[in-house]
């Protein structure tokens, strides 16, 4: 999510959705020429409504949390229900006044590599959340700021989507853009009521590449469930 007044498109969704201002899904576009419809009330479940694989990540969660790009504090509700130590962030401004409206205790506007001085149990990025950094190339960055901010033995759960089948053609052949650094780099663009946000790299990491990136810094990195042949959720652990 973006941070600029004039181009947080989907808090400005969000903010609709929970005023009952006319919410319309958010439209969202890609590099690799796919657009769909995001059905802005996807922010607004309830643990009942959640995929098997996020009741999943909720169930191993440990000790402290930081939820990080909450969106509309969902799963710190949740936890926060359960009895958890839960802080939420995100950097959009109107995210984090929907979660406080909501009633996240804990929740602030910050980027996730803006932290200094605090120390988790476990991070929890979902909904492809690990999707944050961006670029495969600052994943190190990630798991560096990680070590700092996990107590020993403390846990990452994430989940995050193998995008290859994307690149398939019509004869069912891969044809990968060999421009980018690693496939799993994307560029979207959101649009909102006829308003259109500015571009923003995403990242999907197949499980293979996350684990080789987290067994270099020093985290293990095992699978806890997956959805379909593409989506996975995985826990990795720091071991100082």
């Amino acid at each position: 999510m973006q941070n600029e007044e004039n181009n947080d498109i989907l808090g400005k969704a969000l903010m609709d959705f929970l005023h009952n201002r006319e919410p319309e899904d958010v439209e969202v576009s890609n590099d690799l020429d796919h657009t769909d419809p995001y059905p802005i009330d996807y922010f607004f479940r309830d643990y009942n409504s959640l995929p098997d694989l996020e009741k999943t990540a909720l169930k191993y969660c440990e000790g402290k949390v930081l939820d990080i790009g909450a969106g509309a504090g969902v799963h710190s509700l949740i936890l926060q229900e359960q009895g958890f130590e839960v802080r939420a962030i995100d950097r959009s401004e109107k995210a984090f006044k929907v979660m406080r409206y909501l009633g996240v205790e804990k929740c602030r506007q910050m980027d996730f590599f803006d932290i200094e001085g605090e120390r988790y149990d476990t991070l929890l990025l979902l909904m492809n959340g690990i999707g944050i950094v961006g670029k495969i190339n600052r994943l190190t960055e990630f798991f560096e700021k990680a070590k700092k901010m996990l107590h020993p033995g403390g846990q990452i759960i994430l989940d995050s989507t193998d995008i290859e089948y994307m690149y398939t053609e019509q004869d069912e052949s891969i044809r990968i853009d060999n421009s980018k650094d690693y496939y799993g780099e994307i560029e979207y663009t959101m649009k909102y009521k006829g308003e259109t946000g500015k571009p923003f790299p995403w990242l999907f990491i197949d499980f293979r590449t996350l684990c080789q990136y987290a067994k270099k810094n020093g985290f293990t990195c095992d699978i806890l469930d997956t959805e379909g042949k593409n989506h996975y959720l995985a826990k990795l652990i720091f071991r100082a």
